[in-house]
């Protein structure tokens, strides 16, 4: 919050009649939503272009998914019933998504096991609320 208020200055700043910054925010939705607050209106104000990428769907979180696993060459220990599971408990949301994804892999390297199973995903759902 501090470091909004620090772009807030920054912005407010000018010379010559010109803004001598440019500036690229990126995070989490709770970003824009803060953005959003009275508080910090001129810096929402300077705001020219934003975008915020959607959740996924869970035809998107498969290939999602899949995608990551060959950019690691790792073939897919996902069957489709594990990624419906994981779709539903992180909304489509890719970095929970990511998060769960780890820990069943970690899961899997640490019991020497091919696949994500139910025990798996449980083991994995455990650690990640945790």
């Amino acid at each position: 919050m501090e470091t909004i208020r620090e772009f807030r200055y920054l912005l407010s700043f000018e010379m010559d009649s010109l803004s001598m910054l440019a500036l690229i925010l990126v995070g989490h939705p709770e970003t824009w939503d803060m953005l959003k607050l009275r508080t910090f209106e001129p810096v929402f104000q300077c705001v020219a272009t934003h975008y915020r990428l959607p959740a996924l769907d869970e035809p998107q979180t498969k290939e999602y998914i899949i995608h990551q696993l060959q950019l690691s060459a790792l073939s897919n220990c996902f069957p489709d019933e594990i990624i419906k599971k994981i779709h539903q408990y992180s909304s489509g949301i890719p970095r929970l998504i990511n998060k769960l994804c780890r820990h069943c892999l970690i899961d899997l390297e640490t019991n020497h096991l091919e696949l994500v199973d139910n025990q798996v995903f449980e083991r994995a759902l455990f650690e990640f609320q945790n």
